[in-house]
């Protein structure tokens, strides 16, 4: 059975010009992505289009593999950061509150760099997509646990099983807005739909206080 390329990066930039050169590193794997698709993926043409030596990209990561898993958990990063964010600002308000915000900021952030997640959605799971997905999703489901503990107007006996429900519904709809790219009216009429749905099902799923 072959072994599965490693995920983990060679070594954690330190100084400031390391770390814009993985930065750059990071957006010329986007761009090749979207130019050249998964298979076409090399870190020969990523050196070339951020203008380093390969010697560069290897210095960092011992393959590829590892490289779309550090670009993936960087943009992850961005997305969970925005919705840890917002719980910690909708504390103590109500179920409708919370949910029309979890719905923009995750929504919104997602469509941020719509680039960068379309990109990556074409990473097979299988090298490292679902891992660093799921340690993500695991951190906004523990940030909203703590967000709906603080509402105003119902108690959830089960908030673990109820953030799991609320963040997965939402994955869904956010990919199927960054693949198609509507019409920035037709975007908005979307959240508001998701927010509405999000609403319902937090006011039906909690105990009325």
């Amino acid at each position: 059975m072959p072994t599965k390329p490693s995920l983990s990066p060679r070594k954690p930039p330190v100084q400031r010009r390391s770390q814009e050169t993985l930065k750059v590193i990071h957006e010329a794997s986007i761009q090749v992505l979207l130019s050249h698709g998964i298979h076409g993926l090399t870190t020969t043409r990523v050196a070339e289009r951020a203008g380093v030596s390969v010697g560069s990209v290897y210095q960092y990561y011992p393959n590829k593999q590892a490289m779309l898993a550090a670009v993936l958990q960087q943009h992850l990063e961005d997305v969970i950061g925005q919705m840890e964010a917002v719980c910690r600002s909708h504390r103590a308000r109500t179920a409708a509150e919370m949910a029309h915000a979890l719905v923009n900021a995750f929504i919104d952030a997602k469509l941020a760099r719509s680039d960068v997640s379309q990109a990556l959605y074409a990473i097979p799971s299988d090298q490292g997509r679902d891992a660093v997905t799921a340690t993500m999703t695991q951190r906004a489901q523990l940030a909203i646990c703590d967000l709906l503990a603080s509402c105003t107007d119902r108690r959830f006996q089960d908030p673990s099983l109820v953030s799991f429900v609320l963040t997965t519904s939402l994955i869904g709809p956010a990919q199927v807005l960054v693949t198609t790219l509507p019409p920035v009216a037709q975007r908005e009429a979307i959240k508001k739909q998701l927010g509405l749905m999000a609403q319902s099902y937090l006011e039906r799923a909690g105990d009325p206080l």
